[in-house]
């Protein structure tokens, strides 16, 4: 091919400063080149390299056969739609050759596993398209408000960190442990946004402490339900949530109060209003929290020494029939004109009269889900009978003994239920 030897080296001046030029032809790049030097003596050894690579190939050209040249020309006629050259072909099929032996599989295994990603990749969704459908799936569903207001809540903070225009069938299992594992803690604190009242809007900042294993295994299973939606829409084939483990928790002795914190905490209530029977009902029942704000006072039947939990109010679905011991009776009788009516033990959220029931024994001896624990372990040691307390508290039985069994004496679980207003 015409121009193909390279250069002698030339001076130049560029800049006001001596360059050593050395034109050259450049097989990738099929053209005439520039190669530019500080000294005379890069220039000259640049120019030698050169001059034996071409002849080396002069020489092999002159001794290809006949069959090569058909060969040659073929491929030069099936690359020629492509606008590519012969050379640059061999070097760009060489090179990839090369990258993929590293993994152990070859060009055209990397080509048709890239041809399934990307017709997986048609067919899939975007994470946020993928989210709305699935919560708007969750409210024909009519589960709790607290519970899809939660799954809105982890979702939105994963869609935050991987982006709403993710695809969804994209996301590894590799990506999703990762994530979980760094995940912070997050408070509510005051933004600069007001409400309609004047007020600062109250917004999650994350802090630096790690979440908790309870907490992190929660998000592990919303994003479970979340991607095992996606594979049933056909968005992808595989759950990633699949390969990411749960953690294992180390199990803790629950805490409980003592009959006489019970008492003081509902002495701390007014007579007679709400938060003094929604404590009453959660201190001698155990029945969760989340339970008792769908709760409402025709479900009590307080001749029976009954409440019934429909499957709209129980956590698991399942319908409940809590028994009520005869001091709870005593604490609702003020409630008469209440019962049998729609109206809800809680009519609303009402967070200043929880705070300060919260800080009845003093600041900072609240326990959490203290009293749900306490009706469990007294109701245990009451009755000694671990089939018929799971069956109020609406716990497995094996997880009830594991928690409860043996936290607290007969005598105390009397005087426990002995606490009349």
């Amino acid at each position: 091919m015409k121009n193909r030897s390279p250069s002698f080296p030339k001076k130049v001046a560029e800049k006001n400063r001596e360059r050593w030029v050395v034109y050259y032809f450049d097989t990738e790049k099929q053209k005439r080149w520039a190669r530019r030097f500080s000294t005379e003596a890069e220039a000259l050894e640049f120019f030698r390299e050169k001059n034996i690579y071409d002849e080396k190939l002069g020489v092999e050209a002159d001794r290809i056969s006949p069959n090569d040249k058909r060969e040659l020309v073929e491929a030069k006629m099936l690359l020629s739609p492509l606008r590519v050259s012969l050379t640059n072909a061999a070097l760009t099929y060489v090179k990839l050759t090369k990258d993929l032996e590293a993994h152990g599989i070859s060009l055209s295994q990397a080509i048709e596993e890239y041809k399934s990603l990307a017709k997986l990749k048609e067919r899939s969704a975007s994470l946020d398209f993928a989210i709305d459908k699935y919560c708007y799936t969750l409210l024909k569903k009519e589960l709790s408000s607290e519970y899809v207001t939660g799954v809105e809540r982890t979702l939105a903070r994963f869609m935050g960190d991987f982006g709403k225009e993710r695809i969804v069938s994209l996301i590894t299992g590799r990506e999703i442990f990762q994530w979980l594992i760094n995940l912070k803690k997050r408070e509510y604190d005051d933004s600069d946004t007001l409400t309609v009242d004047g007020r600062p809007m109250k917004v999650f900042k994350e802090t630096q402490k790690d979440l908790g294993i309870y907490s992190r295994n929660e998000y592990r299973r919303t994003l479970y339900s979340f991607f095992k939606f996606c594979k049933m829409q056909d968005w992808l084939d595989v759950n990633p949530v699949e390969k990411v483990e749960s953690w294992r928790a180390r199990g803790r002795t629950p805490q409980i109060f003592t009959p006489e914190e019970v008492r003081r905490i509902l002495n701390s209530t007014p007579p007679q209003s709400e938060i003094r029977a929604f404590t009453a009902i959660a201190a001698f029942t155990g029945i969760r929290n989340a339970e008792l704000k769908r709760l409402t006072w025709d479900k009590i039947r307080l001749d029976d020494r009954e409440i019934i939990l429909d499957s709209e109010i129980t956590k698991t679905a399942s319908r409940r029939i809590v028994k009520i011991p005869e001091n709870l009776a005593k604490w609702l009788e003020p409630y008469v004109w209440d019962l049998g009516t729609k109206k809800k033990i809680l009519t609303r959220r009402k967070v200043p009269v929880l705070k300060k029931l919260h800080e009845s024994l003093g600041k900072g001896n609240w326990i959490k889900n203290g009293l749900r624990h306490s009706a469990a372990t007294y109701y245990l040691a009451l009755t000694k009978n671990a089939y018929l307390t799971a069956e109020q508290m609406g716990h497995a039985v094996d997880v009830l003994k594991q928690h409860y069994n043996g936290l607290a004496r007969e005598k105390d679980a009397i005087k426990y239920f002995d606490i009349l207003p």
